[in-house]
């Protein structure tokens, strides 16, 4: 979509860039699985873009998923497994 919207990319870019958009932003798993019921008559169309992406949110590659343009953070991974850990700890008690 952005390559054949090249202002809708350019604001796109120009959001991502603001910390405070990034923190309300949705992922791509959202998109695919959660958001159609909660809309209400969003269903699945069948389309074959939609099909690709639902099997690579399901099941991989989930590298370079049409998601964001900014790279992950450096701490990702360490941010993932802290917010598990406290999780599960707040689910054990």
């Amino acid at each position: 979509m952005r390559e054949v919207n090249p202002r809708m990319s350019a604001w796109f870019d120009a959001m991502e860039s603001r910390l405070t958009y990034r923190g309300t932003q949705s992922d791509f798993h959202t998109h695919a699985h959660d958001l159609p019921p909660q809309m209400g008559g969003c269903y699945e169309n069948g389309e074959p873009q939609m099909l690709i992406n639902k099997e690579r949110v399901d099941y991989g590659s989930w590298f370079g998923l049409p998601d964001v343009t900014y790279p992950e953070p450096a701490n990702s991974r360490q941010e993932a497994l802290q917010r598990g850990a406290i999780k599960s700890e707040s689910s054990a008690q």
